[in-house]
């Protein structure tokens, strides 16, 4: 939170903002506000981790935008000839920006895994955190016991704008957005663990304690200082080491 308004106490000094947060200590290795970027970092980390031996899985999201990036393909291509532990995972909203998938996108994004040799699957409803985890799941399971990539379509949408502030709102139908609307992934995950015998108290509670850590968050961001003029040339270029 505290990166996110360009604080000192932010994950990267508050030099990244909301397009470049990292935090390498739970795994995360940044993202790119160049469209389709991370993907080949993804695979990049997945190498690492063969060749160290770690029992590692790199995940690389992308929406259905950057799913036509050419580096996807060559990033696919790599993993599927050195079984790399990576799973690549296309978040089809069906909009890139304003763009609808379906004007720039020919055929099904997860059958393009067929031209590499590697699995993909498609989950119809992206809605679904329990069918979207079991995909996952199951691709992180095949590349964590060597058998390399697979590429997982999951199909959702999103509810507000493709960024905040965005002024642009007439490419989608108002009853196509309020159709989704009445399918929240949280309020369907809620009624699934009421299936399983989860009580509304015992959601409430933890909405409750959610809603707290982002309370605490955002006063944490709030009374942190902004970063001192004077580090702003550092964190540009790795430290020189010279050898003795």
């Amino acid at each position: 939170m505290a990166e996110l308004v360009g604080k000192a106490t932010g994950v990267c000094r508050g030099k990244g903002g909301s397009l470049h947060l990292a935090d390498f200590s739970v795994g995360s290795l940044g993202e790119s506000g160049i469209v389709g970027s991370s993907i080949p970092i993804a695979a990049g980390s997945a190498f690492a981790s063969k060749i160290l031996g770690r029992p590692r899985v790199s995940l690389a999201f992308f929406g259905d935008g950057a799913a036509n990036q050419g580096v996807l393909y060559e990033a696919m291509n790599m993993a599927g000839v050195w079984k790399l532990p990576v799973v690549f995972l296309c978040e089809n909203n069906q909009y890139a920006l304003s763009t609808p998938a379906h004007t720039v996108t020919s055929g099904n994004i997860f059958e393009r895994a067929a031209g590499f040799d590697i699995p993909g699957v498609r989950v119809d409803d992206g809605q679904d955190a329990l069918a979207v985890y079991d995909a996952v799941k199951t691709a992180a399971d095949r590349a964590r016991s060597g058998e390399g990539p697979s590429l997982v379509e999951v199909m959702t949408y999103r509810f507000n704008e493709h960024s905040e502030g965005l002024r642009i709102d007439n490419y989608r139908d108002k009853a196509q957005v309020s159709e989704w609307l009445s399918r929240d992934p949280l309020d369907h995950l809620a009624a699934r663990l009421r299936d399983r015998g989860v009580t509304d108290e015992q959601l409430r509670a933890l909405d409750a304690e959610v809603m707290d850590e982002v309370d605490r968050a955002v006063e944490f961001a709030n009374e942190s200082p902004y970063p001192e003029p004077s580090v702003a040339f550092e964190d540009l270029y790795t430290d020189e080491v010279t050898a003795v």
